[in-house]
Formats: structure tokens, C-alpha cells, sequence
């Protein structure tokens, strides 16, 4: 545009101070659900409409696909799933060429495992004793988890009146 004398050149310099780089989907799939929820609830409350819960076969898709339309992609698919329900929502997924087998087992499990767990620290606000008996797990098992996926307790507290 600057080229063709439709923006001025000096006007994009003095505009482009701060570039911020915002890695795509695939590169951050511990993102996904987490936004996933964000837009289902936001389509729900939009549209005026339950929210259903995700099956664990659905949170795997989430965790495996490959996201190439990156967030657009995740927000259409969350409105998909409030409007037409999660099996129709994801079955558009898997027609789109979900990367379901495209990651190792190991990868799968280990990506289910910490959504999980962020899961169960989140509805416990971060108390590591409720955490840990809703999983089973003892308290060196716990936090050796926590480490493994860099969790910290803190990030699950909900701060302010809620």
C-alpha cells in the first residue's frame, strides 16, 4: 500500500513499535482446551444454550489435530459444537483430516494426562490435597506431575471476589 501511495510510509513506521509473535496452535496444543472451553461458553452464552462436556475421545481430538486455520478454526469448531452438538462438531473434525494418528501414543497419553491434571488443579484452586485425592495419586507422584508439565500450584488460585 505504501508503494502504491495508499498508506504513508512514515505512518507504518511510527505504528510498528511493538511486534508481538503469538506461536500457531500447533505449536502450544496445551492452549487448546483451555480456549476451547473459552469459546464454547462464550457461543453458549450467546446462543442461549447448554453447554455440553467433552468426551475424553473428543479432548483427545482436540489434543492431536493439527490446527491449520490456528484459532478460527478452534472458535468455529466450539460454535459447532454448541449448535450442532459434539458428536456432529467433531465428526466435521475428523472429516477435515484430524491428525489423530499423527502423534505417538506416548505423546497422546502424556498430552491427556496434563490436560487433566491442570483440570483437577483448576477445580481445586491449586489445594494439592484435594487434587491429589480426587486423582489417587500420592503426594511425591503429584508434584512429580506438576513438574514434568511446570505446573505450579499459584497458577490455579483464583484471586478477587468471586
Amino acid at each position: 500500500m505504501s508503494d502504491r501511495g495508499a498508506f504513508r510510509l512514515d505512518l507504518y513506521y511510527r505504528l510498528n513499535m511493538v511486534q508481538v509473535h503469538i506461536p500457531p496452535l500447533r505449536d502450544r496444543r496445551e492452549d487448546v482446551p483451555v480456549l476451547f472451553e473459552h469459546f464454547v461458553w462464550a457461543a453458549a452464552n450467546r446462543y442461549g444454550s447448554e453447554v455440553n462436556a467433552l468426551s475424553a475421545g473428543q479432548r483427545q481430538q482436540l489434543l492431536a489435530h493439527d490446527w491449520p486455520g490456528n484459532v478460527r478454526e478452534l472458535r468455529n469448531l466450539a460454535e459447532c459444537f454448541v449448535l450442532l452438538g459434539g458428536e456432529r462438531a467433531f465428526d466435521s473434525l475428523l472429516k477435515s483430516g484430524g491428525a489423530a494418528g499423527r502423534i505417538s501414543l506416548a505423546e497422546q497419553v502424556s498430552r491427556y494426562e496434563e490436560m487433566l491434571l491442570r483440570e483437577v488443579l483448576a477445580r481445586h484452586q491449586g489445594r494439592l490435597k484435594e487434587a491429589q485425592e480426587e486423582m489417587g495419586l500420592g503426594r511425591k507422584t503429584l508434584y512429580e506431575k506438576m513438574k514434568k508439565f511446570d505446573l505450579d500450584k499459584e497458577m490455579f488460585k483464583q484471586t478477587g471476589d468471586d
